[in-house]
């Protein structure tokens, strides 16, 4: 995507001309501004009659998250040992100098800190040392063990910050970074103001640094990248005009934020509770400082627009469907599991606050100081069957398995944001595939934004669960952010409801390759029997495909024919099935440097070979490849059967006593004939078990079939789902009415949900349903 399209996506278009009409005129200004705020100065500035720390330290209001009187309270809160982590981590880092981020081996600094060093030249290890949280670190540790010593390393390393690092240096040149900061520095003047081991100096370089970024972040508000940075720091200048009201600009940042909070949350947070840029990572650095912001505002008796709170609490609920019980999540879009800047457990915030969302965690040390000392009664409600967010194309499928939850997660949304796509990933039609609770098929996540070689291979759609024509990505992705030709999705069906779920979606990402081609994936989540993912590949001419599945690293594939076993030890956790319409070559790859390929990077700058199973193959469009995923070992037969018809596909899956059909055309033909199944419409599945007998139509109007479900609609379906039980019979999806369906015997019937009035026709064995 060019710059020009991107500046026209962009909502702030006149913002961002008129910074570049002005030039730096504004920050030059204010450069002016802040070589006047220093320690000496810092009472002039607050207009305080007296010494601006005595003033700080003596008032009472505005209240920051957890009241000074009950910081006993709150230590005793925290569990020991994650008290003890804390004071092992100030020990090394604020006293004894020594850093670790984002996985780096040691770095000592002997002679005085070096504010400059970036291990390797990653850029990101640097900016983890200006964020600053390890001081707060060392100031919970003077609490914790009311040792000098942690309080005042704390107050000489942000002196020598604040002397060393004036604004208007590199740590100053990235607004996100400043906004961040600041709130980490918030943190810092607020412990410290109580703490009688942190010096007075430090105390007025950390204020004079607070103010410093309120007035930095007021002219360089990133408007030219309107996505989870220009958020996080519109929400980062309101909190510094709430606990700094007697600062003269305050209550200009004020007006400026809360102008902007409500607007922002709007466009950024979808209504379904998804952050804009489709990442789980940055939805969580979103709510993160969301939370805070709503934390601050009730201490503070202050309301927001009702827009924030909601948008919010959606965002919690969203958040709870994604976490593993481990308290991990998918790796969706850019990200990693941890980070410095999140530092709560954020559901348990959502529940505390917002009254919305799932407390089932044990106690976090930051989240008990932000919630001054509470810590929720457990909530572990148990996750929804399926969820579905619309706008942001994710759906996530669970089903009860041997004491924990099988979830697979589909992706059929966009790229990103188009005005800023940088953290999007070229994955759509990806899934990811846990088995009680254990991750089996993965995101491989992110591993660097510094690497360019690492940065695209990552990011393309070889690093995903899905498939590759002609060896490009889905989505053109130049440079360490770019991307440009978006891969358009397009949901053609969807069924959650009941016993057999189904998804039918489509992008035309591989346009470019020639020939019209489009990459449609059929989503079979089969009770009883596993998922059936079906790969088709339209359009003319001839072209190579690559089908992908990424295993965790704990999983040793082991190839047995047309039979390929997961396997954990010498326990097989998944047996996957294979068949495609052409000749495929399958291959195992693990770690591979040159192009990236079978890796998983769960955290920054670290990553760890994981296998890969690639069957790959050249042929004449239309191409298919259907691949079965069966849970755990059985000792029933399984087979899965291919056959080609005219004009169209028929899979049959067979896992004992259960069995499933799925006829399909690579066109969307209307007739589709498979003796003795015969139906009009795009998609017919059918599902047998000893207990149920369900069928889905999508995009038809007419099943039939001797002595079994036969279907007549008046008009075409967008999609539905018809399950048959002993019980009765229940109908979801889009349902038009009068309807026909054939029935040995007389049984109830609900439609989505709802019990309605048929007539049994004994004669014919249908049932007429009305309305």
């Amino acid at each position: 995507m060019s710059r020009w399209r991107r500046f026209l996506a962009n909502p702030y278009k006149l913002h961002v001309l008129k910074a570049l009409l002005a030039g730096n005129h504004r920050q030059k200004r204010a450069r002016r501004h802040l070589k006047n705020l220093t320690p000496a100065t810092l009472d002039q500035v607050l207009r305080s009659s007296g010494s601006s720390v005595s003033y700080l330290r003596e008032r009472r209001h505005p209240a920051f998250y957890f009241d000074f009187d009950n910081i006993p309270k709150i230590i005793d809160a925290i569990p020991d040992n994650q008290r003890q982590r804390t004071i092992k981590r100030a020990k090394r880092q604020a006293v004894e100098k020594i850093f670790r981020f984002r996985g780096s081996k040691p770095v000592i600094f002997l002679e005085g800190f070096d504010w400059w060093y970036a291990i390797d030249r990653d850029l990101d290890w640097n900016r983890d040392l200006h964020r600053l949280d390890w001081l707060v670190d060392a100031l919970l540790a003077s609490y914790y063990t009311g040792e000098e010593r942690y309080a005042a390393a704390a107050g000489q390393a942000i002196c020598h910050w604040w002397q060393t690092n004036p604004p208007g240096t590199g740590p100053w040149s990235e607004p996100f970074e400043v906004s961040q900061r600041a709130n980490t520095l918030s943190w810092l003047l607020f412990l410290g103001l109580r703490s009688p081991c942190f010096p007075a100096a430090a105390l007025e370089c950390t204020l004079c640094a607070i103010l410093a970024s309120g007035i930095w972040l007021e002219t360089t508000l990133e408007f030219q990248t309107p996505n989870n940075h220009l958020l996080i720091e519109i929400i980062r200048l309101y909190q510094l005009s709430i606990l700094l009201p007697e600062y003269p600009a305050a209550a200009q940042w004020q007006q400026l934020s809360v102008n902007l909070l409500a607007q922002e949350v709007e466009r950024q947070v979808l209504s379904d509770g998804f952050h804009c840029e489709l990442s789980v990572f940055y939805h969580r650095l979103v709510l993160e400082a969301l939370l805070e912001m709503i934390a601050l505002a009730h201490r503070n008796n202050m309301s927001l627009p009702e827009i924030i709170p909601e948008r919010t609490a959606q965002m919690v609920l969203t958040l709870s469907r994604l976490r593993r019980p481990d308290g991990t999540y998918p790796l969706l879009g850019d990200g990693f599991q941890s980070d410095i800047l999140l530092r709560y457990d954020l559901e348990v915030v959502g529940a505390t606050l917002l009254g919305n969302g799932y407390s089932g965690g044990g106690p976090n040390e930051r989240t008990i100081w932000l919630l001054n000392g509470v810590w929720p009664q457990t909530n572990a409600s148990r996750p929804s069957a399926a969820h579905f967010w619309p706008q942001a194309g994710y759906a996530v499928l669970n089903r009860p398995y041997r004491g924990g939850l099988n979830r697979l997660i589909f992706d059929c949304g966009d790229f990103g944001l188009a005005a800023a796509p940088g953290h999007g990933h070229a994955d759509c039609l990806g899934i990811t595939l846990d088995l009680a609770d254990r991750p089996i098929l993965i995101d491989p996540g992110t591993y660097s934004f510094q690497d360019l070689h690492w940065r695209q291979g990552f990011r393309g759609t070889r690093a995903h669960n899905t498939m590759v024509i002609d060896s490009c990505d889905q989505t053109y992705i130049p440079g360490l952010f770019g991307a440009g030709r978006f891969a358009r999705p397009r949901l053609n069906s969807a069924i959650l409801s009941g016993g057999l779920r189904f998804f039918d979606a489509s992008h035309d990402g591989y346009q470019r390759c020639g020939g019209s081609v489009q990459h449609r994936r059929l989503l079979l989540d089969l009770p009883d029997m596993g998922w059936l993912v079906i790969d088709l590949v339209t359009g003319q001419g001839r072209h190579e495909v690559e089908e992908l599945w990424h295993f965790h690293p704990d999983i040793l594939l082991r190839i047995k024919s047309s039979q390929i076993a997961a396997c954990i030890g010498d326990r097989e956790v998944c047996q996957i099935y294979q068949r495609s319409s052409f000749e495929t070559l399958s291959m195992v790859g693990c770690g591979i440097y040159d192009p990236p390929l079978g890796w998983l990077a769960e955290e920054a700058g670290q990553k760890i070979p994981a296998p890969v199973l690639v069957s790959s193959g050249t042929g004449n469009l239309p191409l298919l490849v259907a691949t079965l995923f069966v849970p755990g070992r059985t000792k029933k037969k399984i087979s899965l059967q291919l056959k080609e018809l005219a004009g169209s596909w028929a899979l049959e899956a067979k896992i004992g006593a259960n069995s499933g059909i799925a006829l399909f055309s690579p066109d969307n033909a209307a007739v589709l004939d498979y003796p003795p199944w015969s139906a009009t419409g795009r998609v017919l599945v059918c599902q047998q078990t000893p207990d149920c007998e369900a069928m889905i139509l999508s995009g038809g109007a007419a099943v039939s079939r001797k002595n079994s479900l036969t279907l007549s609609l008046p008009r075409e379906s967008g999609g539905l789902l018809v399950n048959r039980e002993k019980g009765g019979i229940t109908i979801y999806g889009d349902v038009p009415l009068p309807l026909e369906l054939f029935c040995p015997i007389e049984l109830p019937v609900a439609i989505n949900g709802e019990a309605v009035a048929a007539r049994f026709d004994r004669r014919r064995r249908m049932l007429q349903v009305s309305g």
